[in-house]
C-alpha cells in the first residue's frame, strides 16, 4: 500500500528543489551550434585532398569522427596551401589541417592539443643518382612545394638549388622526369605519389633532415571550436577511434606468405644468438618497405645494459642496410614460441614509424597482427597533456 507524504515533508522538499536544483549533465547535443569553415589542401594525400570533388583523407575523417555529436556545422573548402594560411590568418576560415606548430604560427593560430600524424621530413633522389648522405646533395637542384615548411627546412639546411613549385606533386613530377636532382617533401605524401604515379625510380635518401608533427590550426577567434575538437581528439584516442582510422589510412597489412616468411626467418637465425647468461636464445625478423627481410638475434653482455635484444639488432641490421621503412616484425624464442616485444623494443621500433605491425601470438591457436600504435599508444616523448578542466 503506498503512503503519501505528509504535507510538511512535501513543503521541505519543494523549498530544496529550489534552492538546490539538480543540475544536468551537459550532453554533446545540448551544446550551443558554431558554424565554422575546414580550409584544407587539396594537394597534400593522404592527409587531405579530393576524391571526385568530394573531400578526403586521414585528416578530414578524423575532423569529423572528432566533431561528431558536438554541435559544430561544418562547411569543407579546398585550396592550396598558400591561400590556406592567408584566409585562417585574415579569418575567413576557422580551421585547417595538416600545420606544424612553429613559434612564428603559434603567435597567429591555435594548435589542438595532440597532433594528428608524425611527419618525417625527405629528401629523394631518382635511384641512378641515389647517394649515401643527404650533404653530398649540397649544390644541387631540389624541387620542393612553394611556402611550404619543407622549403624552409630545405632552406635551413643550406648549400642547396631550391626550386618552387606549386605542390608536391610538381615538385615530385620535376624529380621524376629528370629537371632536378632531388625532391624534398613529407615522407607520406610521397610515398603516396610514388605509388599512384608508379615512380618506381624514386627513394628516400637516408637520414630525415627533421622529424615532426602536424596538427589541426584554429582561428585564435575559435577557443570553443578548439575545445570541442581536443575533447573529441582525446576521446578517440582513449577508445581506439584513432588507431583504427589511423590503421586504415596508413598500414598495409601483411600477406601470410610475408608473416610465414617472417616467422622461418627469425627461428633460423636462433642458432647464431649469444645468451650464456639467460640460457634463452631469441631471434627476430624485420620486414622492410622494399620487401626484404632482415634478422637479429639477443646479444648478451655481463653488463644487461649492454644486452642487445634480438629485435633492436633485426632494426639495426636493417637500418645499417639503408631500409629505414619497416612493415611487420616477428620476434621467437628456441621453443618456437612468437614473442611479444617488450616496451623498450617498441620505443625503438616506433621511431622508424607507426605503419609498424608486429606478430603475436596471444593464445597457442590464435595469431594475432597488431598494430605498433595498439601495444604503444603514447611511446616517450609523445604523451598528450590532459584535457582543460570543464568551467
Amino acid at each position: 500500500m503506498l503512503r503519501a507524504f505528509p504535507p510538511r515533508v512535501l513543503l521541505l522538499l519543494f523549498i530544496s528543489m529550489a534552492l538546490f536544483p539538480v543540475a544536468a549533465a551537459a550532453q554533446p547535443g545540448s551544446l550551443p551550434p558554431i558554424q565554422a569553415v575546414y580550409g584544407f589542401d587539396r594537394e597534400f594525400p593522404p592527409f587531405s585532398y579530393e576524391i571526385d570533388g568530394k573531400p578526403a583523407g586521414f585528416e578530414v575523417e578524423l575532423l569529423n569522427a572528432a566533431l561528431e555529436g558536438r554541435n559544430v556545422q561544418l562547411k569543407m573548402v579546398p585550396m592550396d596551401w598558400q591561400r590556406v594560411q592567408l584566409d585562417l590568418s585574415g579569418g575567413s576560415i576557422q580551421i585547417t589541417s595538416g600545420m606544424a606548430r612553429t613559434p612564428q604560427r603559434e603567435l597567429l593560430f591555435d594548435f589542438s592539443q595532440l597532433p594528428t600524424a608524425p611527419l618525417k621530413v625527405r629528401l629523394y633522389t631518382r635511384n641512378e643518382n641515389r647517394v649515401g648522405n643527404v650533404i653530398q646533395l649540397r649544390g644541387k637542384a631540389v624541387s620542393v612545394q612553394e611556402g611550404s615548411l619543407y622549403e624552409r627546412i630545405l632552406q635551413d639546411f643550406g648549400g642547396l638549388n631550391i626550386k618552387g613549385y606549386k605542390s608536391e606533386h610538381e615538385a615530385l613530377r620535376a624529380l621524376a622526369n629528370g629537371q632536378v636532382d632531388a625532391f624534398g617533401g613529407a615522407d607520406k605524401t610521397a610515398a603516396y605519389y610514388v605509388q599512384k604515379l608508379g615512380l618506381a625510380n624514386v627513394t628516400p635518401v637516408g637520414t630525415p633532415l627533421e622529424v615532426t608533427r602536424i596538427y589541426y590550426a584554429i582561428s585564435k577567434e575559435t577557443p570553443e571550436l578548439k575545445k570541442r575538437l581536443d575533447q573529441g581528439l582525446w576521446e578517440l584516442m582513449e577508445n581506439g577511434g584513432y588507431v583504427d582510422l589511423f590503421r586504415k589510412w596508413f598500414v598495409r597489412d601483411l600477406t601470410q606468405e610475408q608473416i610465414d616468411r617472417m616467422v622461418q626467418s627469425a627461428s633460423s637465425s636462433l642458432v647464431n644468438a649469444y645468451a650464456p647468461y639467460s640460457q634463452d636464445p631469441q631471434g627476430a625478423a624485420v620486414l622492410g618497405a622494399s620487401g626484404t627481410i632482415y634478422t637479429g638475434v639477443n646479444v648478451e653482455n655481463r653488463q644487461p645494459a649492454l644486452t642487445g635484444s634480438a629485435l633492436r639488432v633485426a632494426i639495426y641490421n636493417a637500418i645499417a642496410n639503408g631500409e629505414t621503412v619497416l612493415r611487420g616484425v616477428v620476434m621467437m624464442d628456441a621453443k618456437g614460441n612468437i614473442i611479444t616485444p617488450a616496451g623498450d623494443d617498441l620505443q625503438v621500433l616506433y621511431e622508424f614509424g607507426q605503419e609498424v605491425l608486429i606478430v603475436t601470438r596471444p593464445a597457442p591457436d590464435r595469431m594475432r597482427i597488431a598494430s605498433i600504435l595498439e601495444m604503444m599508444p603514447y611511446p616517450y616523448g609523445s604523451t598528450p597533456p590532459p584535457l582543460p578542466l570543464d568551467e
